[in-house]
């Protein structure tokens, strides 16, 4: 009987299990038992709960064992023995609540990482051989893996792709920048410092792709690609939304495959998810991740717009998160209706922004980010580099400064061919990370997320919503905080000038 006859035997009749869990068998002996009898001999109803007027002892079984052709026994055990670490890791994961329920490689998987922890990275969903992986959206509009059963064939892929089980160790030692686009045209259209522009640029002049989050015609956001800088646009600056990954993944990887230089951005989560799911490295790839506050619920979004757009009586059209008119630190939500006028919404007081910052909106595993370290598999980590003004303050002017990290030798290759583009300062990482600490802290969960979240999907009443559950701002602790953080950043001035004078 051949190997792959017995491993569907087992899957078919999980009550096998229960046997070797207590050591009254083990999956050789059941081998040797179905190379010797095949599956439908009454040797099994012991085993298979099958009611028999017959009686089949151990002692029967070391009879029938004396009487094998141990050559025979040697060739199925040699068989065995290339697919038994297979069996065990299938059955060995099983729960076995209900001794004859079945359960697919991925619905282990799910038991393993509850939805908690689940980032959305779709690597499991661009994996799957069969197709059997689709990405549902909940009630907030987060997407979340389902497998169809019928479809499953107990790979084990999703498993082996997951970035959270298979989190990878990175100790690599990553440089800081502060670092600003020359051209003020650029980091005009930029939400920072108009850095990502000219990576992007250097990876299409050498006929590469760049993947980037884009809205749709309906304004959700979702990857896809560009092979111009013409396109540039789609996938530049900020988006507070979720991204859809779709299958960009295998998209990525059929250009690698071809020879093409692949230039992907996303958060960190979606660059080790786009890793996992390739399982090796590629020269021509090069990856771009960002500080990442976490990512807002979809329908949450859409909710928002639509209610904008009720509000005002228009349908809009485009959104900019990050309108600078007023400068960086003060900017604006920018949104233009099917007529072309343009609106303007302080980021401040809009209604969604304070959910979003207030963490209200985010992901559940954005309250447990596994990808928030220093130590990143990407090649560049970019964000806007708040805090530079204590820093540095030649690398402020209240247009857009970029914090730029090269965590790798390609990425630093990569910001090496565009220096000359920029003026920048090298920094102190740890310095940055003090008033950058979404690199490595997650974001806190409020207490009445829940009840703010219901209120908010049962009635859509933002108004009452923020008024209930989000207090106006107390000016006098904001100035305080001011005076606090100035007070910091003098004294560890003077520290670093008291540690260099006793060298």
């Amino acid at each position: 009987m051949s190997l792959d006859n017995f491993k569907n035997f087992v899957k078919e009749n999980p009550k096998l299990a229960n046997f070797v869990k207590n050591g009254d068998m083990t999956w050789q002996k059941f081998y040797e038992l179905y190379d010797l009898y095949g599956p439908f001999h009454d040797i099994w109803n012991k085993y298979l709960g099958i009611t028999t007027n017959g009686v089949f002892s151990f002692k029967d079984m070391f009879n029938v064992f004396k009487s094998l052709d141990m050559n025979e026994v040697q060739k199925g055990i040699s068989s065995l023995q290339k697919g038994i670490g297979y069996v065990q890791d299938f059955i060995s994961n099983r729960e076995t609540k209900e001794s004859d329920s079945k359960k697919s490689s991925y619905d282990i998987l799910l038991e393993i990482i509850d939805k908690s922890n689940c980032c959305g990275c779709h690597a499991c969903y661009n994996a799957c051989p069969q197709n059997a992986i689709t990405m549902k959206k909940n009630e907030l509009g987060f997407r979340y893996p389902a497998i169809d059963k019928e479809k499953c064939i107990d790979c084990g892929l999703c498993k082996k792709v997951c970035p959270v089980l298979n989190k990878k160790k990175i100790n690599n030692k990553p440089i800081a920048y502060a670092c600003i686009n020359r051209n003020d045209n650029i980091r005009k259209e930029s939400s920072s410092g108009g850095i990502f522009t000219l990576i992007a640029e250097r990876i299409l002049d050498l006929n590469g792709v760049v993947f980037g989050a884009q809205f749709d015609e309906c304004l959700n956001v979702s990857h896809s690609y560009i092979e111009n800088k013409e396109e540039l646009y789609k996938i530049r600056k900020s988006k507070y939304v979720q991204s859809n990954i779709k299958d960009t993944y295998k998209i990525a990887k059929k250009f690698l495959d071809d020879d093409r230089f692949v230039l992907f951005t996303g958060t960190p989560c979606q660059v080790e998810g786009l890793y996992s799911y390739l399982r090796k490295d590629y020269n021509k790839l090069y990856t771009q991740d960002i500080i990442c506050h976490g990512v807002p619920a979809p329908e949450i979004w859409q909710k928002y717009k639509e209610d904008l757009e009720k509000q005002k009586h228009i349908k809009i059209v485009n959104m900019n998160f990050r309108d600078k008119s007023n400068g960086w630190m003060s900017y604006f939500l920018r949104y233009t209706d099917s007529a072309g006028k343009e609106y303007y919404e302080p980021s401040s007081k809009s209604r969604y922004m304070k959910l979003f910052l207030k963490n209200y909106i985010l992901r559940d595993s954005c309250y447990n980010c596994a990808f928030k370290n220093e130590n990143r598999i990407s090649d560049i980590t970019l964000a806007d580099f708040w805090g530079v003004q204590n820093i540095n303050k030649e690398m402020f002017d209240n247009k857009g400064t970029s914090l730029v990290i090269v965590n790798s030798e390609k990425g630093n290759e990569l910001f090496n061919s565009i220096k000359k583009d920029t003026n920048y300062v090298k920094t102190d990482l740890e310095e940055a990370i003090r008033y950058n600490p979404s690199m490595v802290k997650s974001s806190e969960k409020p207490y009445n997320r829940k009840k703010l979240l219901t209120e908010l999907r049962n009635y859509n009443d933002f108004d009452s919503v923020i008024k209930k559950y989000i207090p106006k701002e107390n000016i006098f602790k904001r100035i305080i905080a001011i005076i606090k953080n100035v007070i910091k950043a003098i004294l560890n001035k003077i520290d670093k000038l008291l540690k260099k004078q006793k060298r």
